[in-house]
Parts: C-alpha cells; sequence; structure tokens
C-alpha cells in the first residue's frame, strides 16, 4: 500500500511539473502573438479632401481613392507611403495638377499591407510621375483589397 501511494505521489508530481512546463510555453507563444497583432506601423496617407456629405465624394472625378469616414466626415485619400520624401514627391505631382494634398500620419497594424508598401517602395527612386501615380492606384487597390 505503501508503495501504491508512493508511485501515485511520484506520478501527480511529475504531472504538475509537466503540464506547468507546457502551460508556461504556451503563455509566452500567446504573448508573442498578442504582441505581434497589436504592432502598428507608422504611415502617411495624402489627404486630397474631408468633406462632410457622401455626394459630395460620389462627384469627385478620381480614379481611385481611399474614402475613411471620421466622425461626420469622409476623408478621401489618394496616396499611402512608408516614407515621408515619397509622400512629399507625390504631393508634389498632385500640386502641379492643380491639388491641395495634406500629408497625414497614421497607424496601420496589417503587416502583410506594411511587407506590400515597403517592397512597393523600394523602386521608387528612379520612376516618372506617372508611374508613381500608377503605382499609388496599385497601393490603393491593395488597401482596399485587405481592409474593404
Amino acid at each position: 500500500m505503501k508503495r501504491f501511494l508512493i508511485i501515485c505521489f511520484i506520478s501527480i508530481f511529475i504531472s504538475f511539473i509537466s503540464g506547468e512546463l507546457i502551460f508556461n510555453v504556451y503563455r509566452k507563444n500567446l504573448d508573442d502573438t498578442i504582441s505581434v497583432i497589436n504592432e502598428k506601423e507608422k504611415v502617411y496617407m495624402l489627404l486630397y479632401g474631408s468633406y462632410n456629405n457622401i455626394d459630395k465624394v460620389n462627384k469627385l472625378e478620381l480614379d481611385d481613392y481611399i474614402m475613411i469616414k471620421d466622425n461626420n466626415f469622409y476623408e478621401v485619400y489618394v496616396g499611402i507611403s512608408k516614407n515621408l520624401k515619397n509622400s512629399e514627391r507625390i504631393r508634389g505631382i498632385y500640386k502641379e495638377r492643380g491639388n491641395n494634398i495634406y500629408i497625414r500620419e497614421k497607424e496601420i497594424s496589417n503587416m502583410e499591407f506594411i511587407d506590400y508598401l515597403n517592397y512597393i517602395e523600394n523602386n521608387l527612386n528612379d520612376k516618372s510621375n506617372e508611374e508613381i501615380i500608377n503605382i499609388e492606384k496599385n497601393i490603393i487597390d491593395k488597401y482596399k483589397e485587405i481592409y474593404e
């Protein structure tokens, strides 16, 4: 009988230690996952305009844009960049065309989109203005694909 109790006690002790180790690994992995999910990166969004009426947005003559409702306003964005220098270059292109664009700093948490943006922006230096506008349209399409 004594031997049976000792074996039971040792079994319970080993089970407790094994369970504790497994739970600690699980908790660490869960904490790592949560920190990755909450990770945000700064981007620069190019604001075309802010409107209090959706009809005004629908009347805009823009090929591609992102519309974000913020409080009672509809904000229309025509580009996104991770790099402030690139944002200023894109704003300059729009300014040459007679549009007044504002750069807004935002945070985005979707790492797939951030990776896509990093990949695309590495090749902007040697592009023409028309090519950059087309690239921005692709970025907007990718943003819509992910967020809408």
